[in-house]
């Protein structure tokens, strides 16, 4: 019998009346997803535009704000971590005799032919997107990070969400994942319209409980600064900051600098450290330089931002899935 799924939801200033209606002032088909190739010019535009070797791609509004989870000094960042999954596909992984997963790594310069001044060249990097936990057994990722059968089924051992994939005391992380650190994606519970852009997984085994804990949620935020969570490239788990541009039907726009890979990864108000929402699609990664691919510095206020899907679109299923208790914590979202 499966164990019931254990996690509690705190809901502030939420007003959620079903699934949003998808903005309609912007055309998703211009945005970047935040998976697949992280260069320029090989998918739609993101970044402001322009062709793959022209001016107008660019990696990072204004100076970069993204820096490693383990040199974040905000011990709560540090508690919302350890939610956060890489998703890896079958094509990169092998499993060991001992249950552990041996993983396919490439080192971001190799794998992307990232120039040698590129902050994150030489780590190690695998997978393609972000997701996060949600119960003991099911994570939340983005609906486009996974491609399902003709039945809208998970195909059977082909996606992997990983936990722990970050830097430790300034060394690469190994590629050996211990079990009952990786996760098969087995089943969908439910799941969006292509549009909204969210899916629950089902997972197995069960997921350890330090993977798991309370989310206050807040569905409105409004001129906030943010932070989002998540694996930028493959790379291990990074933070990056921004803010709330606008909040319009369906989506919240910001000036994270988000990546290829941090599709399905959360996004928190930063004040409160309150769950707003998922990171959708942003910008389109590196940036053709010559004879490799650079981190382009681009203008603060360009493009229509990075979009992060709010909780509004997946709550409902939260709580009926994941059998989250409806506790509302009343006051003013700050």
């Amino acid at each position: 019998m499966r164990a019931a799924s254990a996690a509690l939801l705190l809901i502030a200033g939420c007003t959620c009346k079903g699934e949003p209606e998808q903005t309609k002032s912007v055309d998703p088909a211009t945005l970047e997803p935040s998976n697949g190739s992280a260069m320029a010019g090989s998918g739609s535009g993101g970044g402001g535009g322009g062709s793959a070797a022209g001016s107008g791609w660019f990696s990072h509004y204004g100076p970069r704000d993204v820096h490693e989870f383990e040199d974040d000094p905000d011990a709560v960042v540090g508690q919302r971590g350890r939610h956060v999954a890489l998703i890896v596909t079958s094509d990169e992984v092998e499993i060991t005799p001992a249950r552990t997963l041996r993983l396919e790594t490439r080192t971001c310069r190799d794998k992307f032919n990232a120039c040698p001044n590129v902050p994150y060249a030489w780590q190690e990097t695998v997978g393609h997107c972000s997701a996060i936990a949600v119960a003991n057994d099911m994570v939340l990722t983005a609906r486009h990070c996974l491609t399902l059968t003709a039945q809208g089924k998970i195909p059977r051992d082909t996606y992997y969400a990983i936990f722990g994939y970050r830097l430790a005391r300034g060394e690469l992380p190994t590629n050996q994942v211990a079990a009952g650190e990786w996760h098969q994606l087995t089943a969908v519970v439910a799941k969006s319209n292509t549009l909204s852009d969210w899916i629950l997984v089902r997972v197995a085994p069960a997921i350890q409980s330090s993977h798991l804990g309370a989310l206050v949620v807040d569905s409105e935020p409004v001129s906030s600064n943010v932070y989002a969570l998540g694996h930028p490239l493959g790379l291990p788990l990074k933070v990056a900051g921004g803010v709330v541009r606008r909040v319009q039907k369906g989506s919240i726009w910001t000036n994270l600098d988000s990546y290829p890979g941090n599709s399905g990864g959360p996004v928190f108000l930063k004040s409160s450290h309150r769950f707003v929402g998922m990171v959708s699609a942003g910008l389109p990664g590196l940036v053709p330089r010559g004879p490799c691919n650079d981190d382009v510095e681009g203008p603060e206020d360009a493009g229509p931002g990075t979009r992060v899907l709010p909780v509004a679109h997946f709550l409902a299923a939260l709580t009926e899935h994941a059998k989250w208790p409806p506790v509302v914590e009343q006051g003013a979202i700050q």
